[in-house]
């Protein structure tokens, strides 16, 4: 991974989908970030999900790659895994799927 320090499950990782991924604006809220969402015709705030440990948030991730063709990125998820591609290892499969994305959006770039 070139050197380049795993990103651990948390807040801190959570936010760097959000904005990195979802390209969200953040506010930092005393219960915890928050992100602008305009969605579905309704517009406000709301808790950034935990990517980084619920399935359910990771799985956003994995749907908006499905759906945005042009980002051609190749994501690739594993306990440990070696091979061609990205490289994201972690004991949480949510972890594994964000630091997949992040490190496929840097690879693309």
């Amino acid at each position: 991974m070139d050197g380049k320090p795993l990103r651990e499950a948390g807040r801190a990782l959570d936010v760097q989908i959000e904005t990195t991924v979802f390209g969200s604006t953040i506010q930092d809220h005393p219960f915890g970030p928050r992100r602008w969402r305009e969605e579905y015709g309704v517009t406000g705030w709301d808790d950034v999900p935990r990517y980084s440990t619920e399935i359910g948030a990771a799985w956003r991730i994995v749907e908006h790659f499905l759906n945005h063709e042009d980002q051609a990125v190749y994501l690739a998820f594993a306990r440990s895994w070696h091979g061609q591609g990205v490289i994201a290892s972690a004991t949480l499969a949510a972890t594994r799927i964000c630091r997949a994305a992040l490190l496929a959006i840097e690879e693309g770039s």
